[in-house]
């Protein structure tokens, strides 16, 4: 008899992660220009093994039709949910002919679906490979880079020559107290403070830098309490821009998270999750939150650009709102 998929996975995780061969490494991303984060999306593999109980890459058709996860007799959602990572070790071969075809307009993302510096990543020089190849092999094109694992600043460290093309971040999904939450929905990941820390450190080296709040949970990221504290934070690091966006409900990231803290005890957590995961609760949420932030910009009198991602419609909303001057309709 063939082994089950839980058996399969139990294997394919002592093996630390899957790994993939793609064709390409740096694609042209019409969504992400449209969220003003970047021209070009550079990804190092399909799944990553922070195991963010929210995270909707799973239901992305580049992971979800890939035949790697067919292959090992799984799913992409079920490698995610293992806490399994797949990526693509050629990365860095395939970065150094695409990085020639950049243009000094282009910003390449590191990464725009999975983490580019996941547990699984830190064993391999994935990501500082890539870097070199995209810096390297382009001398104008601009690198914005997103983690959740504050090591990676230790990477930047031998990148301080390319300091004035490089932005940083990592993001923010809680304030520091609420870390017992975190533990829960983002296992993998460095803590809030490690984070906050290893922003410091990077702005000290001189990287540019850029704040990410995201994704907002409700109780968690909601309170106009909240977030002043969380951007007074990234307000200490010069940011260029702050992006700010919700929990989106694609994929089993609500149903995720909902048993995960109810089985943590933390059912008012779970609580807060449920009542969104309906459409017109879900408007109302992301309402209150783009209402809060605008708030806490005019209280902040913050000078760098808020840019608040909603793939909530306008004509749902709209009424609701103070001001949408800081949304980025989706």
């Amino acid at each position: 008899m063939s082994k089950g998929i839980i058996e399969r996975c139990l294997e394919i995780k002592h093996q630390k992660c899957l790994k993939v061969e793609r064709k390409q490494a740096i694609y042209r991303t019409v969504k992400f220009n449209k969220k003003e984060l970047c021209t070009c999306s550079l990804d190092i593999g399909l799944i990553c093994d922070h195991g963010c109980l929210y995270c909707s890459t799973p239901t992305i058709a580049a992971a979800r039709t890939n035949r790697v996860f067919k292959e090992h007799g799984t799913t992409a959602q079920k490698t995610h949910n293992a806490q399994i990572a797949c990526i693509d070790l050629g990365t860095p071969k395939r970065v150094a002919a695409d990085a020639k075809k950049l243009t000094e307009s282009d910003v390449v993302m590191m990464c725009t679906k999975v983490d580019p510096y996941s547990p699984a990543v830190t064993d391999t020089n994935l990501f500082c490979d890539c870097l070199h190849e995209v810096l390297t092999n382009n001398s104008s094109c601009q690198i914005r880079v997103l983690s959740k694992n504050a090591g990676i600043v230790d990477v930047l460290k031998d990148f301080t020559e390319y300091k004035d093309r490089i932005l940083f971040s990592l993001s923010i999904t809680a304030p520091a107290s609420m870390q017992d939450f975190i533990d829960i929905v983002e296992p993998n990941t460095s803590t809030i403070q490690e984070r906050h820390e290893a922003m410091t450190e990077a702005h000290a080296l001189g990287f540019r830098m850029y704040g990410m709040v995201c994704p907002c949970m409700p109780g968690i990221m909601t309170s106009l309490e909240q977030i002043k504290s969380t951007f007074q934070k990234i307000l200490d690091l010069n940011p260029e821009e702050i992006f700010v966006e919700p929990v989106n409900s694609r994929g089993q990231g609500f149903n995720n998270m909902i048993a995960a803290l109810d089985s943590a005890g933390m059912h008012s957590h779970a609580k807060d999750i449920k009542e969104i995961k309906n459409k017109d609760s879900h408007d109302d949420y992301v309402a209150d939150l783009i209402n809060t932030v605008a708030i806490a910009g005019d209280l902040l009198n913050i000078a760098a650009p808020i840019r608040f991602l909603s793939y909530n419609k306008k004509e749902n909303i709209g009424a609701k709102l103070i001001d949408d001057y800081h949304v980025i309709w989706l």
